[in-house]
């Protein structure tokens, strides 16, 4: 039975990443501010120290929050700044939450499971408010929990182990109570759930089949169930389980062929290493900062994730490898890891073909690097333009505010929310864009674009070139420092 479950395991990975070849990056990084980060499953968050929130990966269901959906493309794999005054977010499967400086909880992308927690099961394109008085967030593979400032835990989404703690196995597409006085919980890529109280007491429930519960049975728990005392963190993952206790020692269970000790699994929390602040638990790896804020990995490495320079097939460690230095937070996704230096510096590594480590490519690394956020410029006649929605790259296509510049221009605007369409008159001149057609129209004319406008946050969109030279203007586009500049005519 044990060896069917390491099978399945195995397969599990190789289903939700194939092996792809070494990348090593040319661009410098810029914008090394960056204070939290969260690998998902299929996509990364980040968050930098003005409060702007990055997302990139996969957006199949709008997760990224820009009122798109979209499959992987090399655009995707670029950084895009998405949202503004967030402190806190959770990359879950296909949905993401974040919490604003307000304390309000926000939530994007699937919700079949009601995992975002609005109350439906339709899916969002743009971040939704889900409730207010939140202080912490953790999103799973369908379902979610959060901490308001008042101590109660609450969870919604797929329920079907009990994962959500409420005693059922009934699905909730809206926030349910399920304990008091937590400081922290952790909803992991399996179907269960972690809760941490201010007296140190880990409660652990939901699916238990590889004893991730860390209760010594393998059975499925409705609702939370006392495990360990003197825990101040703990990280679910696919599997298995891990915490750090008071004393900074380093505690896991479950599934024992991913983390060493042979075939058996362990059915009750082991120790593996002292000296540890933080850990965070993947889908077959672990990455645990220590107090001297040096970074160290252990468990599965087939596409790199522990970022120690090796990889393949059934590759792993069975103890914990040093990897880096200077570390202040980390996140395991799936296949893939995400490192903060204390620099503010951006690190990734592992398993990349749907772009979530960030660097353009779908190219995976088996070490640590750096990664740049590329803030695109625009520049009218000489003067920096700001946007209330940024410029972005869709498709291998430059995007820009439409109406922005065409008043900058001197234009007119004037929206037709019925039809969809922007009309803008200046000297003359007529230019009108309807959403979603390739094929706007200058005085009367038709002109063939390659990308249609489109409605990202309120505000459309539209390719570049078009906008620039719509009235008769000019655009030098400068790639290497991702700025336009655009000279009227």
């Amino acid at each position: 039975m044990k060896a069917f479950r390491v099978t399945c395991f195995a397969l599990v990975l190789t289903m939700i990443l194939s092996s792809l070849s070494m990348f090593e990056p040319s661009a410098a990084a810029q914008g090394d501010d960056f204070s939290l980060v969260y690998a998902g499953a299929e996509m990364t968050m980040a968050i930098k120290s003005d409060g702007s929130l990055w997302v990139w990966g996969t957006n199949h269901y709008g997760q990224f929050g820009n009122g798109l959906t979209s499959h992987m493309s090399i655009a995707n794999s670029i950084p895009e700044m998405t949202a503004g005054n967030v402190v806190s977010a959770s990359a879950g499967r296909n949905h993401a939450m974040i919490i604003r400086t307000d304390g309000s909880l926000w939530a994007s992308g699937r919700n079949d499971s009601g995992q975002l927690g609005d109350g439906t099961t339709t899916d969002r394109h743009t971040f939704t408010k889900i409730m207010d008085g939140v202080t912490y967030v953790s999103a799973g593979l369908n379902h979610t929990l959060a901490i308001k400032a008042d101590g109660s835990l609450w969870a919604w989404g797929e329920n079907r182990f009990g994962q959500l703690g409420d005693g059922t196995t009934t699905n909730r597409n809206a926030p349910v109570k399920i304990m008091d006085d937590v400081v922290s919980a952790s909803a992991g890529f399996g179907d269960f759930s972690f809760a941490v109280t201010s007296d140190g007491v880990l409660y652990t429930w939901g699916f238990n089949g590889s004893s991730q519960l860390g209760d010594g049975t393998t059975t499925n728990r409705h609702s939370p169930a006392r495990v360990m005392d003197n825990v101040i963190s703990a990280s679910a993952g696919l599997v298995y389980g891990a915490a750090v206790r008071a004393d900074h020692s380093l505690w896991v269970w479950g599934s024992g062929t991913l983390l060493g000790g042979g075939s058996n699994e362990r059915i009750i929390p082991t120790k593996i290493m002292d000296d540890v602040h933080f850990v965070s638990a993947g889908v077959g790896h672990i990455m645990a900062i220590k107090t001297d804020a040096s970074l160290w990995a252990l468990g599965f490495n087939s596409f790199g994730e522990l970022g120690i320079g090796t990889g393949g097939d059934s590759a792993r460690t069975t103890t914990p490898v040093r990897v880096m230095e200077n570390v202040s937070a980390v996140s395991s996704g799936a296949v893939h890891t995400m490192a903060i230096k204390q620099d503010g510096s951006l690190w990734a590594w592992g398993g990349n073909d749907r772009g979530f480590l960030g660097t353009g490519t779908q190219t995976r690394s088996l070490l640590p690097i750096r990664i740049s956020t590329f803030e695109i410029s625009v520049i009218l006649d000489g003067q920096r333009l700001s946007f209330e929605v940024p410029p972005r790259i869709m498709s291998g296509r430059t995007m820009v505010p439409l109406r922005a510049i065409f008043e900058e221009l001197g234009a007119v605007v004037e929206w037709n929310a019925e039809t969809q369409t922007v009309t803008a008159s200046k000297d003359g001149t007529v230019v009108v864009l309807t959403i979603g057609s390739n094929s706007p129209t200058i005085n009367g004319q038709a002109v063939s674009i390659d990308s249609s406008g489109l409605i990202v946050n309120g505000r459309t969109l539209a390719p570049l070139r078009f906008v620039s030279e719509a009235f008769g203007g000019t655009v030098l586009w400068d790639a290497s420092n991702f700025t336009a500049t655009i000279t009227s005519k």
